[in-house]
């Protein structure tokens, strides 16, 4: 047997804890037990079935669910900032980078407290540039 999520194969997940799998006997009947976890939001599960030999498939019988828990395990957000104030070329000189970097850096941190688990805040501040390579500033 075979078990599809919105088309994609599961048997990959066998040892993962979404995928467990159990096979007990009744008389000549063989019983197969597939638990899955289902990722939040609307999904199709579908499975078929071969026989022995594996050269004969069974038509895909599909279900459609929707499981409202949301995903607990909320993921980190690392924000990289960098700020360069004086150029070679004086043309491109900024007066505040260093303020709008921190500025802007607390502003998405106190926004993504409420997407985030993490926000990490890294700034990256640079007096001054001398040449760009492959568009990335060097002082």
């Amino acid at each position: 047997m075979s078990f599809y999520i919105d088309g994609k194969p599961i048997d990959y997940m066998d040892s993962s804890k979404a995928f467990r799998y159990r096979r007990e006997s009744i008389g000549s009947c063989s019983i197969f037990t597939k638990s899955i976890d289902i990722p939040s939001g609307k999904h199709t599960v579908s499975v078929d079935a071969t026989n022995r030999e594996g050269n004969i498939v069974s038509n895909r019988a599909s279900i459609e669910i929707v499981n409202l828990k949301r995903d607990t395990e909320r993921p980190n957000l690392h924000l990289l900032t960098l700020s360069i104030n004086d150029y070679q070329d004086n043309s491109l000189d900024l007066r505040y980078p260093n303020n709008d970097a921190k500025e802007l850096a607390e502003k998405i941190r106190e926004i993504g407290k409420k997407v985030y688990r993490d926000v990490y805040v890294y700034l990256l501040k640079m007096m001054r540039v001398t040449t760009v390579v492959n568009g990335i500033p060097r002082g």
